[in-house]
């Protein structure tokens, strides 16, 4: 499968048209984004999100939405595992 097909088979398309010049925009879907974000952490990080926990304590600007939205993925792992118990 050639790049243009692979990448249509993963991502959503835009065709904007300006005058004769037309432009195709590419926004990849989100299980796609999941993939590659799974795959990052299983090669990259050896399967440990503590290595990208750290980098967001010590060096990266957490904005408070991204805090807020941080702090609701931990709610919902603990009310997984107290599910699991």
């Amino acid at each position: 499968m050639d790049a243009p097909a692979l990448r249509a088979a993963r991502s959503v398309g835009t065709r904007l048209r300006l005058g004769r010049a037309q432009l195709a925009l590419w926004r990849p879907t989100w299980s796609w984004v999941r993939g590659v974000v799974r795959s990052f952490v299983e090669r990259t990080l050896g399967g440990s999100v503590s290595p990208f926990v750290t980098y967001l304590t010590e060096e990266a600007r957490v904005s408070d939405n991204e805090l807020a939205e941080l702090e609701e993925l931990v709610a919902k792992l603990q009310s997984q595992r107290k599910e699991e118990a």
